[in-house]
């Protein structure tokens, strides 16, 4: 029979992923060094080297492990020299279209768009359009809208010089080159040839006409603007009619994560579908739909990296369960990581890729443990007290995870968070459910005014209640600024700690066998 060394054994796509995340890093770090054309050379020749016969098993899997390394600073080497493209100071004439609906704000309108033309043909850029106040032709515009204009094209500046949050990354890290600024005289709208967009780009550009008409539709049956913004971002992924000050009490409160849709907005559909599909004679159509649905989703809200992610996940839970196999939850996670970062690499540095994947990595470790400090017999006499010490492992080892990055990127600690979620989570599962029932009833107005009722019931039950939380005395600790080097202390000393409790754990159930 074949030993098995270790249980890391049973997770190797956790450890080809970890290998691969080092190899993007040490590309990161090495960029102004190293091109992309010398990491190539050397990973050609590692895979050369890998398929020579008779090489003994401890070398291959060195040289598979080399290999992984170098395909990570490869593929991050050509994508970063993508993204940083050549910009002059001058202004210059270009086409694009809008790829996010226009946002009013201050003297400005800001939104997203791909430029069609010149040296930056098929990159992003962020644009700010100052806003003519007579004619207010700004209004014209909408998102997937063709417009020819003349501006600078500007590389990416930070704007929180106080902040761990390097914006420039962020944009980078979502395709967007530069940023410009149009003066009101300098653009006109026109009609233009979407072909030489990339497909993906296309597709969800009609994903994003039809999120409109959704939206549209939602708020015409919401008339509190208040409720209308909620259930607008946590369904939709449409943050732009949140005010600044609900966003800050959700920040205070420990509650921002129900506003960026992440797994916990993914799971919730899916358990709706799965209630309804598993009923079917063949499951293996459930499981079929289930997929198809949740990734019309993700296109629908614009793929960000915490509902990808998620959906990989639920991709690959799904194809174990149709044949049949353990699922192995450090191994799922792994290869939702190694499919965002082989597609684009420089995703590691986006905010919502660690925050998502350290919540999801401190779940999957800690939940287990953390549950069975209480007896399993005291926990089934009551489904209530299941439930609640259930919610209450999740928020808790979740917050490990997370709390060291939310730290360092917004220096910031919410005390509440575990009262918190008792408040957020039943109303997410009510609001995400009110809208997808709203959504489907559209040939019933009368009942789609009655689920928009619910709907702001339920929203400002949930705004009102944050509220509050956000207002007690020492709601959240500011003004933390931890490097990143006592970050990764932090996580070490966790990773640490946990050890030594299961050693601890280990050598109390040996003297137990002993007595």
């Amino acid at each position: 029979m074949m030993r098995v060394n270790g249980s890391i054994q049973f997770y190797p796509l956790l450890r080809l992923t970890v290998v691969f995340i080092v190899g993007i890093i040490v590309g990161e770090r090495l960029a102004g060094m190293v091109s992309a054309r010398y990491w190539l050379y050397g990973f050609l020749v590692s895979v050369i080297v890998l398929l020579l016969p008779r090489l003994r098993p401890f070398v291959q899997s060195i040289l598979l492990w080399v290999a992984v390394f170098l395909l990570g600073a490869v593929l991050f080497s050509f994508q970063d020299e993508q993204n940083h493209q050549q910009l002059t100071d001058e202004a210059v004439l270009y086409e694009g279209v809008v790829l996010s609906n226009p946002q009013p704000t201050g003297k400005v309108v800001r939104f997203d768009m791909m430029v069609l033309n010149g040296s930056l043909a098929g990159h992003k850029v962020k644009a700010s359009l100052l806003r003519d106040t007579i004619a207010c032709r700004y209004r014209q515009l909408h998102l997937g809208d063709g417009l020819r204009a003349f501006s600078v094209m500007e590389p990416p500046r930070t704007i929180f010089p106080n902040s761990n949050f390097n914006y420039p990354q962020w944009l980078r890290t979502h395709g967007f080159v530069a940023t410009t600024f149009i003066y009101y005289r300098d653009w006109e709208r026109c009609v233009l040839s979407l072909d030489s967009m990339p497909r993906l780009e296309r597709l969800k550009l009609k994903a994003g006409r039809l999120r409109e008409r959704l939206l549209a539709h939602v708020h015409a049956n919401i008339v509190d603007e208040e409720a209308y913004a909620l259930v607008a971002a946590m369904t939709l992924g449409d943050k732009s009619a949140l005010s600044k000050q609900m966003k800050d009490i959700y920040a205070v409160s420990g509650a921002s994560h129900v506003l960026a849709l992440s797994g916990l907005h993914l799971g919730i559909i899916s358990m709706l579908l799965l209630f309804l599909f598993n009923r079917l004679r063949w499951r293996l159509w459930g499981q079929v739909i289930l997929v198809l649905t949740v990734w019309t989703f993700v296109f629908l809200v614009g793929m960000p990296v915490s509902v990808v992610r998620a959906a990989v996940m639920l991709t690959v839970y799904a194809v174990v369960a149709m044949l049949s196999r353990n699922r192995i939850s450090l191994n799922t996670l792994a290869l939702a990581a190694l499919c965002i970062l082989l597609a684009n690499p420089v995703s590691l540095w986006d905010v919502g890729f660690q925050l998502s994947f350290m919540s999801v990595l401190a779940i999957t470790l800690f939940w287990k443990p953390v549950y069975r400090l209480l007896p399993e017999q005291f926990l089934k006499s009551c489904f209530l007290l299941r439930w609640i010490w259930s919610l209450l492992v999740v928020s808790f080892t979740a917050q490990i995870g997370v709390a060291p990055l939310v730290a360092y990127y917004f220096g910031r600690f919410s005390c509440y968070f575990l009262l918190t979620n008792f408040l957020v989570i039943p109303c997410a599962y009510a609001i995400i459910w009110c809208t997808l029932l709203m959504l489907i009833t559209f040939p019933f107005p009368m009942l789609q005014v009655w689920f928009g009722k619910v709907l702001t019931f339920f929203a400002v039950v949930q705004g009102r209640g944050l509220e509050r939380i956000a207002s007690l005395p020492g709601a959240s600790i500011e003004g933390l600024h931890p490097t990143a080097v006592q970050v990764f202390l932090i996580y070490l000393l966790i990773a640490i700690l946990s050890i030594l409790c299961v050693y601890l754990r280990k050598m109390h159930r040996i003297r137990q066998q002993f007595k």
